[in-house]
């Protein structure tokens, strides 16, 4: 099963006990509902954030992989605080699993980030050179019409309009669209 890792399991509940109040609750914010860690050379850290504050806690692991980046979901982490647990926790994970075990018993969740179907539109100003990109989520996987309704993408750096926050980042010249 994917990667693993494992550490004390005080020290592990206690970084995540101190990272925690920084945590987005019931956020609609996909990119906030999680622990970022990263892993390398046996040292683990930490990160949340609530989109104002952001906390970082390191820990020391007995083995592990390296130069592993990950997210552990806000629901297993509390799962992990709740468990009575003493001595090492190991850790396995996938795409869309993740389990620990701890004194011979194995806990474990399923979980995803499910997105809408998109629609993405280019933009042309009047010579017909591309000005922008916008994007709205549509009600299904279906090919939308023109009685389509369409609502407003969960998705970072799109206006209420549906338009796409490029920065200074420029669309191609050039774009040719098969169907």
């Amino acid at each position: 099963m994917g990667f693993q890792f494992s550490c004390d399991a005080e020290s592990f509940k206690s970084a995540i006990s101190g990272i925690f109040y920084a945590k987005a609750n019931n956020d609609v914010r996909p990119f906030l509902n999680h622990i970022n860690f990263s892993i390398n050379s046996h040292q683990m850290k930490l990160y949340t954030s609530d989109g104002h504050r952001l906390a970082k806690d390191i820990i020391q692991l007995e083995n592990s992989v390296d130069d592993l980046n990950g997210i552990l979901p806000f629901k297993p982490a509390g799962m992990l605080l709740q468990a009575q647990t003493d001595g090492n926790l190991s850790f396995f994970f996938d795409v869309s699993h993740f389990y620990w075990s701890a004194e011979g018993t194995v806990y474990g969740t399923n979980f995803s980030i499910i997105y809408p179907a998109l629609l993405f539109c280019l933009e042309k100003d009047k010579q017909g050179e591309p000005n922008g990109l916008i994007v709205f989520a549509l009600p299904s996987n279906q090919r939308p019409n023109e009685n389509t309704h369409l609502y407003h993408a969960p998705l970072m750096n799109i206006y209420s309009n549906g338009v796409v926050c490029q920065g200074n980042a420029t669309l191609p010249k050039k774009n040719h669209i098969n169907y």
